[in-house]
C-alpha cells in the first residue's frame, strides 16, 4: 500500500491549492447570492469531468496515470468559478 499511496499523495496533494480556491470563490459567489454556481463548480469538479478523466486516463496509462484526473478536474473547474465570479462581479457593479 505504501508503494502505491505514497506516489499517489505527491500527485493529488498538489491538486488541493486550485480545489481550495475553488471552494473561497465558490463561497464567494454564494455570499453574492448565487449559491447555484458553488453547487456546479463542485459538481463540475467531482462529477463532470473527474469520472471520465479516471476512466481515460486509466484506459491510457494505468492506475499512475489516474491521479492526474485530479489535477485536469480540479483546473477546469477552478476556470469555471473564475469565470463565474467575474461574471456575477460584473452584474453586481
Amino acid at each position: 500500500m505504501t508503494a502505491l499511496g505514497v506516489p499517489a499523495l505527491r500527485i493529488i496533494a498538489p491538486s488541493l491549492i486550485p480545489a481550495s480556491v475553488t471552494m473561497v470563490i465558490g463561497y464567494t459567489i454564494s455570499g453574492l447570492g448565487s449559491g447555484m454556481v458553488h453547487m456546479l463548480s463542485t459538481a463540475c469538479s467531482q462529477l463532470v469531468l473527474l469520472i471520465p478523466c479516471v476512466l481515460l486516463f486509466g484506459a491510457l496509462g494505468g492506475i499512475r496515470m489516474i491521479w492526474f484526473a485530479c489535477w485536469v478536474s480540479e483546473m477546469c473547474a477552478l476556470v469555471f468559478a473564475a469565470v463565474s465570479l467575474r461574471r456575477e462581479f460584473q452584474k453586481k457593479l
